[in-house]
């Protein structure tokens, strides 16, 4: 009748709303934007294939930040979606990989109980379960082949269109599971950095300060150009 259809669209759209809930991304978030934008260039949801991209960096350059900017935005354009995060610690534990897989297979299916006890059987499962659905998956901080493997292990593990994200510091991990579309997360350029250092220090609400801050990151940068083509000058000589 229409009131048990209406009960079963609210309780659907509970359902989205519940599963795109948006993750925290960062206190200052500068330089965010113009990197995730380069990420969704190369996940181009609007095609059918299936695609696994990664965001290779070294520590603590804002992979995860870059990840979690992409996941609030297109999480809403999926059936299902996941963050996986920490997997390098959370895959140490004896069980540890098993656990992911619950884990992954808990927020996919919208919080339905399927416990695996074992890798084989969380492959099988996971392959099974997933092949018809559009998803997103982030894989945070990857650094064995043998998660890639265990977790997403093949593209036909998944529905059209799925986009499945990977951070790691590796990026031969990243060619050995055939990841080819790759972003290299870019260091701050000086201007962003001193944004980002302004607003940890609330220099930004000072001009003076905000002023004498930017002519020291303009003398650094000028220093860095200078130095570099020190170098350059005496590799030549050389």
């Amino acid at each position: 009748n229409e009131s048990k259809l209406i009960h079963d669209i609210v309780e659907n759209i509970s359902l989205q709303v519940l599963d795109c809930t948006l993750l925290n991304v960062a206190k200052y978030p500068i330089g965010i934007s113009s990197r995730a934008c380069e990420v969704y260039k190369l996940l181009d949801v609007g095609q059918i294939d299936v695609r696994m991209v990664g965001i290779w960096g070294t520590g603590g350059i804002g992979k995860t930040t870059i990840a979690k900017a992409v996941y609030n935005s297109i999480a809403h354009k999926f059936e299902a979606s996941c963050f996986l995060k920490d997997v390098r610690e959370r895959s140490i534990p004896y069980g540890g990989l098993v656990e992911l897989q619950n884990c992954l297979l808990y927020e996919i299916l919208r919080g339905k109980e399927l416990k695996v006890t074992d890798v084989d059987k969380g492959i099988n499962v996971i392959r099974d379960r997933l092949r018809a659905k559009k998803i997103l998956l982030i894989l945070d901080d990857v650094n064995e082949l043998n998660q890639l493997n265990t977790l997403v292990g093949g593209f036909d593990w998944f529905g059209s269109g799925s986009r499945i994200i990977i951070t790691t510091r590796d990026q031969h991990l990243l060619t050995a599971h055939e990841v080819n579309r790759i972003y290299k997360v870019k260091e701050l350029d000086p201007h962003e950095a001193l944004e980002l250092f302004s607003s940890w220090n609330g220099s930004s609400r000072n001009r003076h300060l905000h002023d004498e801050y930017e002519k020291l990151a303009q003398t650094i940068g000028w220093m860095e150009r200078v130095g570099s083509c020190h170098v350059r000058s005496r590799s030549s000589v050389n």
